[in-house]
């Protein structure tokens, strides 16, 4: 675990200018501050398992619809109605599960001193899921993986309290730009 130093600070402001942090993270600078997201295999999968979760789910909705074309040859009405409501129910959640995205995101707001976590799916609309301000941030430090052993994760403490929250995960050197470049904001 690590604290940010000042040394850290003047560094992060040089990090600004530089532009993409190496590994799979990405920075898209906005109006009001910066947009942090993964870049890796899981972001790149995420509008595919959209795309499929949404497909069963509209699959299931039309099957649910669909039975009561069919000649009923014996079978009980409750039965078919069952199986209507629970066919229209699982699409219904497949469909919800695919609209709300599945790429994290980490927005930095340097104008309200805030990050807001959540997802964005792949039409682009942002779900949001938590807002921590600036002054309930105790720390960011970087965890490190043994080699091999998976990517290093980047983490904030929140204040007064052991809760931690994952920013961005991704090679070593990625989450040390990273680090230096948000507790700069968030301590400068």
């Amino acid at each position: 675990m690590r604290v940010v130093s000042p040394a850290e600070i003047i560094r992060a402001r040089a990090v600004r200018q530089a532009g993409p942090l190496p590994g799979d993270v990405s920075v898209r600078t906005t109006a009001w501050g910066y947009v942090v997201q993964g870049n890796g295999a899981a972001a790149r999968r995420a509008p595919l398992v959209e795309i499929v979760a949404s497909g069963m789910g509209l699959l299931l909705v039309m099957l649910a619809a669909g039975q009561w074309f069919f000649t009923d040859a014996g079978v009980l009405p409750a039965f078919k109605f069952g199986a209507s409501l629970a066919f229209a129910l699982l699409g219904g959640v497949l469909i919800w599960y695919a609209q709300r995205g599945r790429l994290p995101e980490v927005q930095v707001d340097l104008a309200r001193r805030a990050l807001r976590f959540g997802t964005r799916n792949r039409h682009g609309r942002f779900h949001l899921a938590q807002i921590v301000p600036f002054a309930h941030v105790g720390s960011v430090f970087v965890y490190r993986m043994r080699a091999g052993m998976g990517p290093s994760r980047l983490y904030l403490r929140h204040r007064d309290t052991q809760n931690v929250t994952e920013i961005a995960q991704g090679s070593a050197p990625a989450m040390e730009a990273l680090l230096a470049r948000i507790g700069g904001d968030i301590t400068g």
